[in-house]
């Protein structure tokens, strides 16, 4: 079974029975379909924004919006930045929000990102245009302190496209660098 914060359980739960594993993620099959050019995949990396800007619509061009994910200068912080010199993180809320529209994006199969959780265990989620939930994965707290590692997570579906993206963790004290998204197709 899938847990999801979604359908009533807390996600401070699910962490707490998952809390022994290192990474996992599980991709659950759905039905649908495509069509477009061949696929793509785009990375955000954060540069290219003051430190403390606040990412909503800068990345619109290309499908994506987001929600309590501020830009940070990496050399303002205890992480490195896993590429450029930004990182982000998500200083307003426990919860990272990332959502890919279709029509601009493709039909999102895959994404990825490079983590560090700092305090407690985060978990990520997926889920399609019908907010069904199409896969998860956790990554554990950073132990190496004080050149925190980055953990990489990918999450995929086979079935429907993935539209929204959650990173559940305690606000500030997770970051995030090089979100990928990889499509199956792209707009015509």
């Amino acid at each position: 079974n899938i847990i999801s914060p979604r359908a009533g359980r807390s996600p401070s739960l699910f962490c707490g029975w998952a809390r022994g594993v290192m990474l996992w993620v599980i991709a659950a099959l759905g039905v649908g379909g495509a069509t477009g050019t061949s696929a793509s995949t785009v990375t955000l990396d954060f540069d290219g924004f003051s430190g403390g800007t606040e990412i909503t619509t800068q990345y619109q061009t290309l499908g994506v919006s987001a929600t309590s994910v501020v830009a940070l200068y990496a050399f303002n912080t205890p992480v490195n930045a896993h590429s450029g010199p930004n990182i982000a993180a998500s200083m307003l809320s426990d919860v990272m929000t990332f959502r890919f529209n279709p029509a601009i994006a493709g039909d999102v199969q895959s994404v990825s990102a490079y983590l560090v959780a700092l305090t407690s265990p985060l978990s990520l989620f997926a889920y399609d245009a019908m907010n069904n939930l199409v896969a998860q994965g956790l990554v554990n707290v950073a132990i190496d302190y004080p050149a925190y590692d980055y953990s990489f997570v990918s999450l995929s579906t086979t079935g429907n496209p993935i539209t929204t993206l959650e990173i559940h963790g305690a606000a500030a004290t997770y970051v995030i660098d090089d979100v990928s998204f990889s499509t199956s197709t792209v707009p015509e």
